[in-house]
């Protein structure tokens, strides 16, 4: 792990132009968010707004056809959000639609806060959404053995394309730590999805192996902040 985590950050200095793609979780007010997990909707919208007026933001097919074509889209914004929430029904889809900003949401399909079926199919109607895996119970993959491994990347991608109607393409690793999925865990993603995504830091361009693309964590920052962290 620790060669993987140093092949990243090799990668991270040396190729530093590419899509900044966006790890959001959750947009709502909470009180209590030991995990900084909550984004205001009021600062999501201030967000998307500063991206627009400074950055290109991009689509999930868009990403795709740069990392295909190992064109990188410079200076490009793609949005993200994980886990699967009921707020990112309530509050996040009618702000990305209000803003016609397209953003993939990596659902768990059992978990204490999952999503229905028939949520998880009116997220996916949404004109700006689209869908990804993130496993059936959101566990860490790494201490998971292969066959377990797999039923949880395979019953997850089963059930949301059901909900969804449409082929699942792209998948983000739970807590996408360097510690939570292995070179195996890798493999099997392979072989079910065009793209996976971690929560490691960097500029996401096709340097990186498809299946191991970085992250940027963000919080409930003002405008500001998040300029700060995106330049």
């Amino acid at each position: 792990m620790k060669i993987r985590y140093i092949q990243h950050l090799v990668r991270r200095s040396l190729y530093p132009i590419g899509t900044r793609v966006l790890l959001y979780h959750q947009t709502t007010k909470k009180i209590h968010d030991p995990q900084l997990l909550a984004v205001s909707p009021a600062n999501f919208r201030k967000h998307l707004k500063f991206l627009k007026r400074n950055y290109r933001i991009i689509s999930p097919d868009e990403f795709e056809a740069s990392i295909n074509s190992g064109k990188a889209i410079n200076n490009s914004v793609l949005v993200t959000f994980d886990d699967g929430y009921a707020d990112n029904l309530s509050e996040t889809v009618p702000i990305l639609e209000d803003e016609n900003t397209p953003a993939i949401f990596f659902v768990a399909t059992r978990t204490a806060y999952a999503l229905t079926a028939n949520q998880i199919s009116k997220l996916s109607r949404s004109k700006v959404v689209t869908i990804g895996g993130h496993t059936h119970t959101h566990p860490n993959l790494a201490s998971l053995p292969n066959d377990s491994q797999v039923e949880e990347i395979a019953i997850n991608k089963r059930i949301l394309e059901k909900a969804c109607g449409y082929k699942i393409k792209f998948f983000a690793y739970p807590f996408g730590g360097i510690d939570n999925f292995t070179v195996l865990s890798r493999e099997i993603v392979s072989k079910y999805y065009r793209l996976a995504f971690t929560a490691l830091p960097g500029i996401a361009n096709n340097h990186f192996n498809r299946w191991e693309l970085p992250r940027i964590n963000i919080r409930n920052w003002t405008v500001e902040k998040l300029e700060s962290v995106l330049s």
